[in-house]
């Protein structure tokens, strides 16, 4: 991959993500089953340990 994924820039993204939905109208349970389903995207990119 071009751009070096670490856990930590995993969790930053989440982290926006988060507030983005936060930050949205999303009935909370669309809003859950869609943070799921972006943990699972963030974890399958992480390409670097650290």
């Amino acid at each position: 991959m071009p751009f070096e994924i670490t856990p930590e820039r995993a969790e930053a993204w989440l982290e926006c993500m988060k507030q983005a939905m936060d930050e949205s109208d999303l009935p909370l349970d669309a809003s859950d089953a869609l943070f799921h389903r972006l943990t699972l995207t963030a974890s399958h990119m992480v390409n670097q340990s650290h």
